[in-house]
């Protein structure tokens, strides 16, 4: 069995592949709660530029950790 590891996780490759399929399954994409994707993972952050855009900071959003208002503040010039 192949196998992925991240950190001290380890599942069959098999699982990773049914993990892809369902997050980027048509009927879930057309649901009122999508994932992140495509919306996200398709927004053009201004690949190979190193400076922050709006875009960037929908990222800890996205993934259920928010910035505080001051981080926020601190990214804006």
């Amino acid at each position: 069995m192949e196998a992925i590891a991240v950190g001290q996780i380890t599942i069959s490759t098999e699982v990773a592949k049914q993990w892809i399929h369902d997050y980027t399954a048509p009927e879930k994409l057309a649901s009122k709660k999508p994932y992140a994707y495509p919306g996200y993972d398709t927004l053009d952050t201004g690949s190979g530029n190193s400076e922050l855009n709006d875009g960037d900071l929908l990222a800890p959003i996205l993934l259920n950790a928010p910035p505080s208002v001051s981080a926020f503040s601190d990214f804006r010039p």
